[in-house]
């Protein structure tokens, strides 16, 4: 069984620019409002660190992806996994719709034996992709 989050978001800015800052994982807190802290950098095989608030009621996650895979302006793969064995693989593509437009896509497959138990939580999950993806546009936007 799994269970897929899925959102997307079009940034009035080139992929470049947005690139360019999604990449600074130790300036998310400043970018991301449901990310309280970050460190680390985004490197294939290596992981990074970022806890997160609001996705879980009354709970911080802190969680320590791996990061998967990484296409320049393109895409962006990140592995973790977290309580009850439920493992997650996070895929973030961006595309270039204009001149200085940038659509963003974060998808998100949840896996493992419990992970029925997440279900109840997909909105929340869902709402929490809508902040960070937000947050991001707002950042850029201003």
């Amino acid at each position: 069984m799994q269970i897929t989050v899925e959102k997307e978001i079009i940034i009035n800015k080139s992929v470049q620019q947005v690139w360019k800052v999604f990449l600074d994982v130790n300036n998310w807190p400043k970018v991301f409002p449901n990310v309280i802290d970050s460190n680390g950098s985004i490197k294939v095989g290596k992981q990074f660190r970022m806890v997160l608030k609001g996705t879980i009621p009354f709970m911080k996650l802190d969680v320590q992806p791996t990061v998967l895979h990484v296409q320049a302006n393109k895409f962006l793969s990140w592995r973790g996994s977290g309580k009850l064995g439920i493992k997650g693989v996070h895929d973030f593509i961006f595309e270039s719709i204009g001149k200085n437009k940038t659509k963003i896509v974060s998808r998100e497959v949840f896996a493992g034996k419990l992970v029925f138990l997440a279900r109840p939580l997909r909105s929340r999950v869902e709402k929490s992709f809508e902040v960070h993806l937000q947050g991001l546009k707002d950042y850029m936007e201003k």
